[in-house]
């Protein structure tokens, strides 16, 4: 039930990260051996639906397949909607929902090994914040994540932006934009758990060469873009939300 329970809320995760989440213990072997084997009973008996594409990277067998909710799998997780049979979706939002599960299943990780504490994970669509443009026309805006943690003393929160490069500068600036344009509402901010603050918001980037081209592009807004955007790489963003630096030259 756990496992299904966060292949709803992630939407599509790998089979690697499912064993990294729920087979934590044991040697990697024999992690992957039982991750597999549920992972196909799961798929067997309707639980889980198994993409019939893979993904790229590392690792082999079901490690790299891809699963989301199948119509048993959702009458279990969500006894309140309606299942549907699990049909084609497009490859680049698969591609993009399994980078934000990985970096969930990375956070999770650092959580387990006590490098923060205390965490709490929004994915889409509980993530969605509902207000009113300046022309009183209802909008919505929707950040990849919602994270609150704390490290030591420290506690932080953010709004994350899985970047994988295949949206256009203008279309980052709109949506940086759009941040702002939802700050000034102060809806975030009367939040009881942020006591008048708003969280910082972080975009994750594949490359530096994107990295460099987000923060131009960003610096061209007006405050509060400056305190309120971060970027990062893919490779440095579960250390960029814990709050450390990352040691990139021009990193922010």
């Amino acid at each position: 039930m756990a496992l299904l329970r966060d292949v709803g809320r992630l939407r599509f995760v790998s089979g690697d990260q499912v064993a990294r989440l729920h087979f934590a213990e044991g040697t990697p072997v024999g992690r992957q051996r039982r991750a597999q084997a549920t992972l196909r009973r799961l798929t067997d008996d309707g639980f889980l639906f198994r993409l019939p594409r893979r993904i790229g990277g590392s690792g082999s067998g079901s490690a790299r397949f891809i699963y989301q909710l199948g119509f048993r799998g959702q009458r279990e997780i969500w006894p309140e909607r309606r299942a549907r049979t699990p049909d084609e979706t497009g490859w680049l939002f698969v591609e993009h929902t399994i980078s934000v599960s990985n970096l969930v299943v990375e956070l999770i990780e650092l959580e387990r090994d006590n490098r923060c504490q205390d965490l709490r994970i929004e994915t889409e669509p509980a993530v969605w914040r509902h207000y009113l443009g300046r022309s009183g026309r209802a909008l919505v805006l929707k950040p990849d994540l919602g994270l609150a943690l704390s490290v030591g003393p420290s506690q932080l929160t953010w709004l994350v932006e899985i970047d994988r490069s295949t949206e256009s500068l203008k279309r980052i600036r709109i949506k940086a934009t759009q941040y702002l344009d939802y700050w000034r509402t102060g809806i975030e901010q009367a939040r009881p758990e942020l006591r008048g603050t708003f969280p910082r918001v972080l975009w994750s980037v594949p490359d530096d060469k994107r990295a460099a081209a987000l923060r131009r592009t960003l610096a061209t807004l007006p405050n509060p873009a400056e305190a309120m955007f971060a970027v990062a790489t893919h490779t440095h963003t579960a250390r960029a939300l814990l709050g450390h630096p990352t040691n990139q030259g021009g990193e922010t």
